[in-house]
């Protein structure tokens, strides 16, 4: 992590290729997006209704890069308290927790997630691919970066808005009003 540089940067150059675009491209089919729209619609969430995805889990490295659960259910509740909005929570089918206050969907396939969203009017996780799926589309990002430095790991997205303290820091250092009032900047 010394070269203080993305690793999209760094794999370039290695890979000696020079990139037209450094935010990341996704390609989703038809089919991506009808089940995604079909989903919303199955949550009586129509075009014109705002929603925020959220995804508070990571594939790995768990216990340095994961917001405690607590926190999340904290975070929702301010959310919900203030703002008219749905929220869809997406993670693996073995995620132990329910986020009350949320649509929880588990083991949502890949593709229709990200067809939700960039459909999304605000996109809020951690670290993790999901994130990076998010910097594809015009969404706006809120990402709680915990454990590798942000400008080696962040989202690439003119979007994106990043919680975040010192690289390694325990994950509870970030608190709930920090990330609310990143929240509150953002919409």
């Amino acid at each position: 992590w010394k070269p203080k540089k993305h690793l999209l940067d760094i794999y370039a150059e290695k890979c000696e290729v020079s990139l037209k675009e450094r935010r990341p491209i996704i390609y989703l089919n038809d089919s991506d997006f009808e089940e995604a729209e079909k989903k919303l619609n199955e949550l009586g969430i129509f075009n014109s209704e705002k929603f925020l995805v959220l995804s508070p889990e990571t594939r790995s490295k768990k216990k340095m890069k994961e917001w405690p659960y607590d926190r999340f259910l904290s975070l929702i509740q301010k959310i919900r308290q203030n703002h008219d909005l749905k929220i869809i929570t997406l993670v693996s089918k073995d995620n132990p927790y329910n986020y009350d206050g949320t649509v929880c969907l588990k083991g949502y396939p890949l593709g229709p997630s990200a067809a939700m969203i960039n459909r999304a009017n605000f996109y809020l996780g951690l670290d993790n691919g999901l994130t990076h799926i998010a910097s594809c589309f015009d969404v706006k990002i809120l990402s709680i970066h915990i454990g590798y430095p942000v400008e080696c790991a962040g989202p690439l997205s003119p979007f994106a808005t990043v919680v975040s303290h010192e690289p390694f820091d325990p994950p509870e250092s970030i608190s709930v009003d920090e990330v609310y009032k990143a929240f509150q900047e953002l919409i």
